[in-house]
């Protein structure tokens, strides 16, 4: 397994309030990025790009995000789209 020496994305959102009272909120994302081994060289054609959207509800409980991203330049044997559901915060 290769280790990652750097990784660089770039985020974009754009949220959209749907219930403020129950703290429900959607989401539009573009990502942008690629991780690099340390031997590797660090190019802006081995970056890759995804798009979707999400929704996001902070819970009595904690934060809960579904979020679905595509893949825009899926290469051989990659899936084209993603569903992913998290609970709790990032730390």
């Amino acid at each position: 397994m290769k280790r990652s020496a750097a990784t660089s994305i770039f985020n974009n959102e754009y949220i959209i309030p749907i219930a403020k009272d129950i703290r429900l909120k959607g989401v539009l994302f573009f990502d942008y990025g690629a991780s690099f081994d340390k031997d590797d060289n660090i190019s802006l054609r081995d970056m890759r790009s995804t798009a979707g959207f999400g929704f996001r509800w902070m819970s009595p409980f904690g934060p809960i995000r579904l979020e679905w991203g595509y893949n825009l330049d899926p290469r051989e044997g990659e899936s084209n789209n993603r569903l992913e559901f998290t609970m709790g915060g990032v730390f």
